[in-house]
Formats: C-alpha cells, structure tokens, sequence
C-alpha cells in the first residue's frame, strides 16, 4: 500500500513530526498513539492557517469617481407628492348652511333696524305733546330689545357655522359655489419634501393628460398617510374625476449641485458623501438630502466640479468606522 506522507507547516515543532511517525503495522498501542498525534498537527495547522487570514492585509476597496454638475431645470421638475381630487359633497353641505345663517342674520339685523326706526318715530311722538301714548313707546321698546337679542342669536350660530366650516376647509370655503357646480375641482396636495408649495404644479388626469392646477391656500389639515401638510389647488374640473389620486409634479427652486443617490451613505443619522480631495485619497461631507429630486439630492455645499465617490462608498465608510488595530 502507498503511504501518503503529511506536509507539516513551519509552525509544527520537529520533535512532533518525529513523534507522528507511523509505527509499524503489527503495533497497536503505535498507531493510536499515531492518529491522536496526526490530530494534534492537524489542528495546530488550521489555527495558523486561520491565524495568517486574519493577520493578512484587507484589499482597498474598488471605487469609481465622478464629478457633481451644477443643477438645471430639467432636474427640478421632479415627482414632488402626491394629490387627490377631494369630495366637497360636505363643503357644499356647510356652505348651505352657511348662506342659511348669513340670510338669517341679515332678516334679523334688518327687523331690528325697523324697529328702533319706529321707537324712535314714537318717542318723537310721545315728547311732542304726548300724541301717543306712554304704553304704545314701551311696547316698541320692548319689540326693538327683542330684535336686537335675535340679531346676536343670528350672529353667534353664523360665528359657530363660520368657525366650523373654516377649520375644516380653510380658504377654499370662499369658492365652495364654483366647487359645488363643478366648474372646478379642489385638489389636496401633500409634498414629500419640506418645501414651499409652488404657485403652480402639473398632473396628470384619469386619461393621461397633463393638467396645470394654482395654489390656493395652505389647508387646516394633515395628509394621514404622509403626516405631511395639506395645500389645497384648484384646477378645472375635465379628466379630474371625484377621488382620483396621481403624481404631483413641480419645479423646485434650488441652487447648488446634483448628488446622485449611489453616492450618499448614512453614518447614523448623518449622510456623507467621499470626496476626493487628491488622488486615491477621500474625506467624508456632510450633505443635505432635505430636497430630493429623481436622480438624487440637490446640496447647496459643494461646488461643480467637485470629484466624489459614486461606487465603493459604502466600503470606504465601513473602513473609516473600523477600530484602530482591527
């Protein structure tokens, strides 16, 4: 039979290699004495092995480059949010009942201003030589007091409907007749960045058209899927169907370069970008990602031309972040 002689490492004392020898084939306490000597070299010979990979040297991460180009207004007509066409079936419920109150309180303060006009003819003709009489004065007295407290009554329930309906819609409530006829539609629009709403932003209706709508007034209400404000628009009321919900896009008004999303890394809550501030040799920045756009971010602190890490960012981060002597 051939014998396969092992290959001992450097690290493996000589005296163990001469003790592992194999014994001869009619000595049995030898070959356990052999194998439990082979299993001892073995062994030491993994750790090295295990020892040496963790001593070897991390190869540099493969990076890739690329300049920031200043930003133009093709890369700020971005998807900004999102709107739907509201249903003002309630709008429309308190208008109603908002006019209601108006014409009441306007009866009330026109009664009332009958009535003090006849106290007064009375009183006149009382003092002038009492040509009526004291009873008849009180009595329209009386009739002007209870008009006037109808007139406060009217302007208190016009103040509460007022109040409601102003919490509820806001600015739109001084157009709720156009809104209710459906010349045109109210559009509740959330942005996803924290930005000024746009004096105009473009959708798209149910058949794919595109459709300009204005800004009309920041809403008193929150978007509860974005838990982000609520600006209402207005728009014409064509391909804008009740409850229809579609891409909001605009143009933000910004300054500064485009940072492509493949070069930004989170360092907790901080995002950094690598810099390369000379050849092979790259330092972390803070940037803003405050304002997204589809192709990244738009940050104000960098300057065109400024060369930056767009691939292997995550590796470089991970090795500024190794301890020292790992």
């Amino acid at each position: 039979m051939n014998r396969i002689e092992p290959k001992w490492s450097a690290a493996v004392p000589a005296a163990v290699v001469a003790a592992s020898s194999p014994p001869p084939p009619d000595a049995g306490a030898g070959r356990l004495r052999y194998v439990a000597v082979l299993m001892i070299v073995l062994t030491a010979c993994a750790k090295e092995a295990v020892v040496a990979e963790k001593q070897a040297p991390a190869p540099p991460p493969t990076v890739v480059v690329r300049e920031l180009r200043a930003v133009t207004d093709a890369d700020t007509d971005v998807a900004a949010g999102n709107a739907t066409v509201a249903d003002v079936t309630e709008l429309a419920s308190i208008a109603s009942q908002r006019a209601t109150a108006i014409a009441q309180r306007d009866q009330a303060a026109a009664k009332l201003h009958a009535s003090q006009a006849e106290l007064e003819r009375l009183r006149a003709l009382n003092a002038d030589n009492h040509n009526v009489s004291d009873r008849a004065v009180q009595d329209a007295a009386a009739t002007a007091a209870t008009d006037a407290a109808a007139v406060q009554s009217a302007n208190a329930a016009l103040l509460a409907i007022d109040a409601a309906a102003r919490q509820r819609w806001g600015a739109v409530l001084n157009i709720a007749t156009q809104l209710a006829s459906r010349e045109k539609v109210l559009l509740e629009v959330a942005f996803s960045a924290d930005v000024p709403p746009p004096a105009r932003i473009r959708i798209t209706g149910a058949s794919g058209r595109a459709i300009i709508a204005s800004y009309l007034a920041a809403a008193p209400r929150v978007d509860a899927r974005l838990q982000k404000p609520i600006f209402d628009y207005i728009a014409p009321a064509a391909d804008l169907p009740i409850g229809l919900v579609t891409v909001v896009r605009a143009r933000v008004a910004s300054d500064g370069v485009l940072v492509p999303k493949s070069a930004v890394v989170w360092n907790g809550a901080e995002a950094e970008v690598f810099v390369e501030d000379r050849p092979d040799h790259y330092e972390p920045h803070s940037v803003s990602t405050r304002i997204a756009v589809d192709d990244g971010f738009i940050d104000a602190s960098l300057q065109p031309g400024t060369r930056v890490v767009v691939s292997g960012a995550q590796q470089l981060l991970s090795a500024s972040n190794k301890p020292e002597g790992d």
